[in-house]
């Protein structure tokens, strides 16, 4: 039996969609297995939470075009350049993540997974520091991999195509940390199905 914490973040629904996805997979092969799915930003403080959702929301929603010029400023080729713009962004959240360590110690997990990048940078942070010292896998949800992906103390990445694993590797990620897997999508999927259900239209929701 493992226990697994499966960090997202509430910005795209796709990061819960493919965490509630792996942790079906888990469960499905190991019905022993604790799996917890936790939206990082109940963990790290009100303050924080507000202002990173208003950022978000103000740039992606009311000017994308910003917020693309800065998503590509952050975006570099050296995984030197990615370790430590990441780093000096951690360290603004520092005296946010006391909540977010307790958490992890209160559930003690036998592995972190992020599925999203300000998850990955908080944990990543904390094992920086020396404060946590729990194995972590990143579960990449982009086909186009941006730096902020790689971090220090990242045990394995989990990529949509085997592209993403190069670009990954051409940035100083060693190849044995990749696994070229696809993106977590449900497990429905697996199950075949007549021709006539495949093609019966959803009910609205």
């Amino acid at each position: 039996m493992a226990r697994i914490v499966i960090f997202y973040s509430p910005f795209g629904s796709g990061h819960l969609n493919a965490s509630k996805s792996l942790a079906a997979a888990f469960r499905s092969r190991d019905m022993a297995h604790v799996v917890i799915v936790e939206d990082i930003f109940e963990h790290v403080g009100s303050t924080l939470r507000g202002a990173v959702s208003s950022i978000y929301e103000r740039l992606s929603e009311r000017a994308p075009f910003l917020y693309e010029v800065y998503y590509e400023s952050t975006d570099g080729d050296e995984l030197s350049f990615a370790t430590s713009s990441n780093l000096l962004t951690d360290a603004l959240y520092t005296p946010f993540l006391h909540g977010l360590l307790k958490f992890i110690e209160r559930t003690d997990p036998d592995v972190i997974v992020c599925t999203q990048q300000f998850p990955l940078s908080a944990v990543s942070f904390l094992k920086q520091q020396g404060r946590l010292h729990k194995p972590l896998y990143v579960v990449i949800t982009d086909f186009m991999v941006h730096a902020s992906w790689i971090a220090p103390g990242v045990d394995g990445y989990f990529v949509a195509h085997p592209q993403t694993g190069y670009v990954l590797q051409r940035r100083g990620v060693p190849a044995k940390h990749i696994y070229a897997t696809g993106i977590p999508v449900k497990l429905e999927i697996m199950k075949p199905k007549a021709r006539e259900d495949a093609h019966r239209p959803r009910p609205a929701a």
